[in-house]
């Protein structure tokens, strides 16, 4: 009979036929035979459950749980082990691992979202939601002292001086004549091991030799191994006498278990009794009566001894005994990370200092079951907190034009902030360049906010600086307000935003451009991308003409077949007041890329003048601006404030007045939109029980009226929008300039891309910008810069640049999409990073700058001027080292006291010599703080560094054929495939991708390089 079980309800997940046969075993031998030489084969030991385990049917302890069940030697192993099997203590560990997840969500939401009304954290909260994980994690634990005897058994060792009748009760606790008994004393030399079962647990019974001073060889030899026993057993029974008196070997016993447990035992209570018990006891557990020779009481010292089990049943019934070793290791790791949190909490550490622990106990339990990604965490966030006709041209040209109109090594298409960057970074790495834009008048306009920066975008905006890109400095001269957001945490998570006079800000860039050497800035519509053969050769404008290029950089922004959303009315647009991109789009997508549609929104404009801002709460700058450029020396324009105000319920009523006029849900617009910045509609909709959201009002310049409402993005009908203004405290008499609108866009899938921003299909064309999925100026500009970079290094033939997660915020935003897509608009946030302590804002040219004047981005002068930033930094950590301050025990160095969190590094600065502090910055000042204060934080993630560098170098080839591979689901095959990741590490990074697969990877890697080793 043949029963064909169906995935995915079968035990491995996968179709599954069991074929039942009545007969001998010559019959079920044949059976076999002509099933192996079908081609068939024989599964290896525990190959039906490990692919269960690869199918996603159970996780890593229920598969454990299974080869202890088959291995159980007792009942209550068994049931132990069936019931882990069944997911007891992965149910029992699910809440934990939710609320540390909670727990990690809201601290990251503090930091990650500051500037969104979510509020911070009390300590006072942190501990309460921590002290019940930290509990939970103890107790299990400990549980593991029980668990390792349910599943290994113990070790019950009896011993005594001679003639206590030790032999005697060894076989009574057997039933039968295991060990020889006799009156006369050292009968017994040996050893004597036997394993048994006592209610339901594994026992090795050993008797010992009788422990007195004596001058026989043997004899002592097997009084030392007595003492090796005594060493080595999970309990102890001391056994004395009854019938006499406390000999001196008894009280020698009694000193030698001084500081264990163990159980007291009296012999030969069938005789009369002369032993005195007074003030012997000691650490003794229990008091047992026995007559090992009648049998007398055996049989309560068993329950006594094994009590304690009867009451681990009711708690293994729970799912919370640990049996498993590897399982004793993590969770222990798991709580030791907890512990280590709450002493942070009394030391009042900053948040991101706890975060490390935090997310080093999630690391531990995830071992265990599977893996929880960073967008789990964000997932949390987001479902916690409002944080916010063409002309027609033959899109698939693959023939080799004869001749072109112009030439030039790179072509970048779009010139918004990551066209931009992908231009100047071409041109100064020697390349003749042209940036082909659809109007000059509009080169790096700000579609959105008129604003750079804030939490994790600063990050990339220094490292774009760093590098050599130049965002920070057009930033810096155009800036009208600048503000170092989250400065009361610590320095990890300092970001620095400035709002932009936006004209200056477009104005500034261009003249950037304009005066970059080898750059051409071209006013034109791109239709078509030119190819042959799996290489780019140029582009085709809608004029004719035809562009040669080595190179070409997508940078399209929201132009491929947009299409602007306000109420009811909607129409082709790249942005407002600007023509989509059509045929290009069409042109791109002949190629065979796979692609989606995303969505953004912007909110309304607002004239300055009929706004009062008297009834508003001013939100000014710092007093003393942070530059994004470490070439700035200071800000030098004026500065001006912005305003907060709130919505309140009538607002809201509006909202839900009009839903069926919104194009958001009325399905007009079929675009996935960003979770971090939502529609005003879908604030009021999705938190019905959030009685106000936060709104900023934004100077768009200094010459200017404009006013940008942040918080109301929407694409409700203009009179809509303007009901929901004029509701607005403060705004009641406000005149909308521009109406919000929603857009929808195509973009190209991430993962088409290699780390370097090619392309995958087309050699010699790159992508960057929100033609990724990302959104954000910064996202864009940053990836402008490394694909300029790369188009640069790939036409003058020289080495790509990769940028690792542990080198900048760039290289896990590039990461993150390559590997994982992008299934809705991208944005950066601090909480992405796994050393977020490393990559900070102060560290950012110490980083990058030495591989920016590598590559040609960085010129002499500025290296220079790096150079000596860091001798100064050097000088000042030498100083701190050598002079001494008082603390309450006496003397230490500063950097020593520097350690403590109550210690501040101006209170050292008087004695800096004049010259060098003359010579530092504030930021400087607080770099070297941030280095010496977080010392071993900063060591400790060193050391995961080199963790993720040793996984990074083991190298993917490119066409490893995944599907060869037995024991990889067809999920896991067809996303490695189409990604196909560089490196283990990255493989490690996809989504659905277990650690079981990636160590089958490894191996078939480490086998196909042994063979490769042989034939060479």
């Amino acid at each position: 009979m043949v029963t064909y079980f169906k995935s995915p309800r079968s035990y491995t997940g996968e179709d599954v036929v069991e074929i039942s046969c009545h007969g001998s075993p010559v019959i079920l031998k044949e059976v076999m035979r002509l099933l192996l030489q079908s081609g068939a084969r024989l599964a290896t030991p525990g190959e039906f459950t490990f692919r269960a385990f690869l199918q996603g049917r159970i996780d890593l302890v229920q598969a454990e749980a299974v080869r202890d069940l088959i291995e159980a030697k007792t009942v209550f192993q068994a049931k132990v082990a069936h019931q882990q099997a069944a997911g007891s203590l992965s149910r029992r560990l699910k809440p934990v691992k939710n609320q540390l997840i909670q727990l990690i969500s809201l601290l990251e939401a503090g930091i990650d979202f500051a500037e969104d009304d979510v509020p911070v954290m009390a300590w006072e909260e942190i501990e309460g939601r921590l002290s019940p994980v930290n509990q939970e994690l103890n107790y299990l634990y400990s549980s593991f002292s029980y668990g390792k005897i349910v599943t290994a058994g113990l070790t019950l060792a009896i011993i005594g001086r001679p003639n206590v009748g030790k032999s005697s009760l060894f076989n009574a606790v057997l039933r039968e004549e295991r060990a020889i008994v006799t009156e006369v004393p050292g009968t017994t030399r040996d050893l004597i091991t036997e394993s048994t079962e006592i209610q339901g647990i594994a026992v090795r019974l050993v008797d010992t030799a009788g422990i007195r001073d004596v001058s026989d060889k043997v004899e002592r030899r097997g009084i030392d191994k007595s003492y090796e026993a005594l060493a080595d057993a999970d309990r102890i029974l001391l056994l004395l006498d009854g019938s006499e008196e406390l000999a001196v070997e008894d009280h020698h016993l009694l000193s030698q278990l001084r500081d264990r447990e163990y159980y007291l035992v009296i012999n030969k209570v069938d005789l009369p009794q002369r032993i005195i018990l007074d003030g012997i006891t000691g650490t003794a557990k229990a008091i047992c009566a026995v007559s090992a020779k009648t049998g007398q009481g055996v049989e309560l010292l068993k329950d006594t001894l094994f009590r304690e089990f009867s009451q681990e049943k009711a708690l293994e019934r729970e799912g919370a005994l640990v049996t498993n070793i590897r399982h004793e290791r993590l969770i222990g790791e798991a709580w030791q990370a907890t512990s280590r949190v709450k002493e942070s909490l009394q030391e009042q550490m900053p948040h991101e200092i706890l975060l490390l622990d935090l997310y080093g106990a999630l690391k531990a339990l995830n071992a265990l079951t599977g893996e929880t990604t960073v967008e789990d965490i964000l997932e949390n966030i987001f479902s916690t907190f409002c944080i916010g006709k063409s002309l027609s041209v033959n899109a698939n040209v693959t023939v080799p034009c004869t001749s072109y109109d112009e030439e030039y090594d790179a072509v970048v298409i779009g010139g918004g902030h990551a066209g931009c960057e992908a231009a100047v970074a071409s041109a100064r790495m020697g390349l003749r360049a042209a940036l082909y834009t659809m109007n000059l008048d509009l080169i790096a306009q700000m579609s959105c906010n008129p604003a750079i920066g804030g939490i994790a975008k600063g990050h990339l905006v220094r490292e774009i600086d760093a590098l050599g890109g130049v965002m920070g400095e057009v930033i810096d001269r155009t800036g009208i307000q600048f503000r170092l957001l989250n400065s009361s945490r610590g320095p990890a998570v300092w970001s620095p935003r400035a709002q932009a006079d936006k004209q200056a800000y477009r104005v500034e860039m261009r003249r950037v451009l304009e005066r970059q050497a080898g750059l051409r800035i071209k006013q034109a519509e791109v239709v078509a991308i030119l190819r042959e053969n799996g290489r780019v050769l140029g582009i085709g404008l809608r004029d004719g003409r035809k562009v040669r290029a080595e190179a070409v950089i997508m940078t399209t922004g929201t132009f491929l077949n947009g299409l602007i959303h306000v109420g009811e009315n909607r129409y082709p647009a790249g942005r407002s007041g600007e023509s989509p991109s059509i045929p290009l789009a069409e042109s791109i997508k002949a190629i065979g890329f796979t692609w989606g549609r995303l969505k953004t929104g912007t909110p309304p404009r607002l004239d300055g003048r009929t706004i009062d801002f008297s009834r508003l709460q001013e939100q000014k700058g710092d007093d003393q601006p942070t530059p994004f450029s470490f070439r700035t020396k200071e800000i030098l324009q004026p500065q001006v404030s912005c305003f907060i105000t709130y919505t309140d319920e009538k607002v809201h009523k509006i909202i839900r007045d009009n839903m069926a006029r919104s194009p958001l849900y009325s399905g007009q617009i079929q675009g996935i939109g960003p979770r971090y910045c939502p529609s005003f509609e879908d604030k009021v909709i999705k938190f019905p029980d959030k009685p106000r959201h936060q709104l900023f009002l934004e100077p768009e310049g200094l010459n200017t009226n404009e006013i940008y409402v942040n918080g109301l993005s929407t694409s409700m009908p203009v009179d809509v929008q303007l009901a929901l203004v004029r509701s607005i405290e403060g705004l009641q008499r406000a005149e909308v300039i521009r109406p919000g609108y929603a857009i929808e866009y195509d973009y190209v899938e991430p993962t088409e891309l290699y780390p370097t921003l090619e392309t995958k299909r087309v050699r010699g064309l790159f992508h960057a910008g929100q033609i990724n999925g990302t959104t954000g100026y910064e996202e864009a500009a940053c990836q402008g810069l490394v694909a300029g970079i790369n188009a640069a290094l790939k036409v003058k033939g020289q080495e790509s640049l990769i940028l690792g997660r542990n080198q900048a915020y760039i290289g896990i935003l590039i990461d993150d999409l390559i590997t994982k897509g992008a299934h809705e608009p991208y944005r950066m946030f601090t909480s992405r990073a796994e050393f977020r302590l490393h990559l900070r804002i102060d560290n950012a040219d110490e980083r990058l700058t030495p591989i920016g004047h590598q590559i040609g981005l960085i010129s002499g002068e500025h290296f220079c001027q790096y150079g000596a930033k860091q001798e100064r930094l050097a000088a000042l950590k030498d100083h701190l080292q050598r002079i001494k301050v008082p603390v309450e025990s006496g003397k230490l160095a500063a950097a020593q006291a520097l350690k403590r969190t109550e210690v501040r590094i101006e209170d050292f600065l008087e004695s800096v010599p004049l010259a060098l502090r003359q010579s530092l910055s504030r930021e400087e000042i607080k770099s070297v703080e941030t280095a010496i204060k977080y010392e071993g934080y900063l060591r400790q993630q060193v050391s995961e560094i080199e963790k993720m560098k040793k996984a990074e170098s083991r190298t993917i080839p490119a066409q490893f054929e995944y599907q060869n591979i037995p024991g990889l689901s067809r999920e896991i095959v067809e996303k490695l495939s189409r990604i196909r990741p560089s490196t283990l590490g990255q493989a490690g990074r996809i989504p659905g991708v277990t650690p079981a697969a990636l160590s089958i990877i490894h191996i078939y890697l480490e086998v196909e390089s042994q063979k490769r080793a042989k034939t060479a």
